[in-house]
């Protein structure tokens, strides 16, 4: 299905109304404080919403068998609100049951990497990735917009080669 022809996720944002879930919806809890989850179901998107105080972090959905199709940590930091935009995960499926918990632990932790090669004389091809701890395709953004990582190169003696920003794409 194209990206532009996909429905909106359904939403679940709080723990299951009935309290003693004689829905018999599977539980989720997410070790995210603050953002979001959003799983391919059997049934279409479904996203996960966690935010900060929430008493109660369990999430009851439909039971069956989804992939993590995306995560979204948020993080404020003064008057700036930061967050990490993971795609790319890995293709496991989980499988949720009826009446049990399963806790989905995400990561924040970013990895960063730079590769170099030459491209003629006296020039070089910079590639880099910003990926999740286990090898997501990472976005960072402050308020709203794309973070660009900027870079500065040194050779082996400590001397300033170059510096640039780096693009998504």
């Amino acid at each position: 299905m194209k990206s532009e022809e996909r429905q909106r996720p359904t939403r679940f944002a709080a723990a299951p109304e009935d309290g003693g879930n004689k829905d018999k919806s599977a539980l989720v809890e997410s070790s995210i404080a603050q953002g979001s989850v959003i799983l391919a179901g059997p049934k279409g998107d479904i996203a996960l919403d966690w935010r900060k105080g929430d008493k109660d972090r369990v999430r009851g959905i439909p039971p069956g068998t989804y992939r993590v199709r995306t995560v979204r940590i948020e993080r404020t930091k003064g008057e700036d609100q930061w967050f990490l935009s993971m795609t790319q995960m890995p293709k496991k499926p989980l499988r949720f049951s009826s009446s049990k918990r399963v806790k989905l632990e995400t990561s924040d932790t970013i990895r960063f990497a730079a590769h170099a090669r030459p491209a003629g004389k006296q020039k070089l091809s910079l590639g880099f990735s910003i990926k999740g701890k286990a090898g997501e395709g990472l976005s960072i953004y402050r308020n709203g917009k794309r973070v660009s990582v900027t870079y500065t190169m040194f050779d082996a003696k400590g001397q300033r080669l170059g510096s640039g920003k780096m693009n998504y794409g």
